[in-house]
């Protein structure tokens, strides 16, 4: 309170303080009733939304059979691998029997070098019987034929038994082709409705991610309108007194808090200058920061290479789902950002490793190297995301590349393209496996996250010029203490 008369300011500043700690009493403890009817409304509502959720969530996973995604999508992933194998066996079998028909056309003796059992995948008793059967006349005609000519009648019984047989071979065959096609247009259903299941799995993934989040959300609701709502019963049972007057205002001997507007807004003023020069210049004196290329060029002593952009997830988000038509998880548009060389090549990330590309290769053209080390300062500054995107850059112009994985603290490049870490480089290191063994081909990447994702892309380019040797198994002895062993 500020006036010029002392005794006024010193009644009104007793007068405000008491109506105040009044008020507040009053306000505070009917505020308490309304407070408590309130919080038992909501937190009915919140038991019931909550409940609510739990019974949606339990009611989608009943329907859809599962527990996890994962484990769902592995479930008909397997039964996937084994129809499309079944299906292969089922038309090697096919055309199979379409040459064993054609060769009997022209040879009848052809039975004699071949063996059914081994050449079909599915097995014919019937077949192997007539087979069998078709061997022992024949054998019994060899004998024969050492004491008597082919006019002889039991030479010619034979030989009619052996006719016939033959024919009878033949009617089984095209019965059996007959039956393999029915077999194979089942399994080919069968296929079809596998992988309608399995395309129809991240939609499902999305539904019960969004139906745990609103359970998640509604129980964190729940939860906290019972704590406020124990709490509000605990502060009824007791009176509120949250004001205290400590001291009473007393009457002013002089005034107070008296404007020297000059010397203060001078004083301001000069030390607001020497503060402002001194923090330029600490801040121009500790400023290490590398701003063009000219400047890192100069002071490393070192050319550049070319120049990778920040890779924004919400951009290559966009540019993703733009490029493709199904939905995608966003663990998965991460996993992809990574290959940005393969799933988004028109974009300037893309753009960028391929000038990186090109500047490498005549660093190494005129320098006669064969090896690129990749490397960073501190960990988590893309040393695995620009190798990977490197190496599917020099692939895809046809250059044969190895990309080798010597990070073994936190190895990803088996994670990012689905393929198995073990065995690598450690195994090769620790002469667990051979080198040919430890270095992934072509056919590891198509059984990988690119060879998944062909489907849509229609072929991999330079996919049969890239390999990949992975770190292997991480060891508690670590490699470097293995090869100083050996060299001392």
């Amino acid at each position: 309170v500020k006036d010029y008369d002392p005794i006024l300011t010193k009644d009104l500043a007793n007068a405000l303080a008491k109506i105040y700690q009044q008020e507040n009493f009053k306000q505070k403890n009917a505020q308490i009733q309304n407070s408590l009817k309130s919080l038992k409304l909501q937190l009915d509502n919140a038991e019931k939304e909550y409940r609510n959720d739990l019974l949606r969530l339990q009611e989608y996973r009943k329907v859809h059979r599962f527990i996890t995604i994962p484990e769902k999508s592995n479930r008909i992933s397997v039964k996937l691998t084994e129809n499309e194998e079944n299906l292969e066996k089922i038309k090697s079998d096919i055309k199979q029997i379409d040459k064993i028909l054609l060769r009997l056309q022209n040879n009848p003796d052809y039975l004699r070098f071949i063996s059914l059992d081994l050449i079909l995948n599915h097995q014919n008793v019937v077949l192997n019987g007539l087979q069998s059967q078709i061997d022992k006349i024949e054998n019994q005609i060899i004998e024969l034929s050492q004491y008597f000519t082919n006019e002889h009648p039991n030479i010619k019984t034979l030989i009619h038994q052996k006719k016939q047989t033959i024919n009878n071979i033949i009617s089984e065959l095209k019965a059996f082709k007959n039956s393999l096609q029915e077999l194979r247009l089942k399994d080919q259903q069968k296929w079809n409705s596998l992988n309608k299941d399995y395309e129809s799995l991240p939609l499902q993934s999305i539904e019960i991610q969004n139906l745990e989040q609103e359970v998640e959300t509604s129980r964190n609701i729940y939860q906290q309108l019972k704590i406020n709502y124990l709490q509000s019963i605990v502060k009824q049972s007791d009176v509120i007194q949250e004001v205290f007057i400590i001291r009473p205002a007393f009457t002013p001997s002089s005034p107070i808090n008296s404007t020297k507007i000059a010397p203060t807004t001078l004083a301001g003023m000069i030390i607001g200058i020497i503060f402002g020069i001194i923090l330029a210049f600490i801040a121009e004196t500790f400023d290490t920061t590398f701003r063009t290329i000219d400047d890192i060029e100069e002071t490393l002593g070192v050319s550049v290479k070319g120049i990778i952009p920040f890779i924004d997830i919400n951009e290559i988000k966009e540019s993703l789902t733009l490029d493709e038509e199904e939905d995608v998880s966003l663990e998965t548009l991460k996993l992809r950002s990574r290959l940005i060389s393969h799933y988004s090549p028109k974009t300037t990330i893309a753009e960028s490793y391929r000038g990186l590309r090109t500047n490498i290769n005549f660093s190494l053209i005129e320098n006669g190297y064969k090896t690129i080390m990749i490397t960073s300062s501190v960990a988590g500054e893309g040393k695995t995301t620009v190798s990977m995107n490197l190496a599917i850059s020099m692939a895809q112009t046809g250059l044969k590349t190895l990309l080798v994985e010597t990070d073994l603290r936190k190895p990803r490049v088996s994670t990012v393209l689905g393929i198995d870490r073990e065995p690598g480089l450690t195994d090769y290191i620790f002469r667990r496996d051979s080198l040919d063994n430890c270095i992934k081909g072509m056919s590891d990447l198509m059984m990988g996250t690119l060879g998944s994702d062909s489907i849509h892309d229609g072929s991999i380019p330079g996919i049969e010029y890239l390999s990949i040797l992975t770190a292997g198994k991480i060891e508690k002895k670590s490699v470097r203490n293995y090869c100083r062993e050996k060299i001392y």
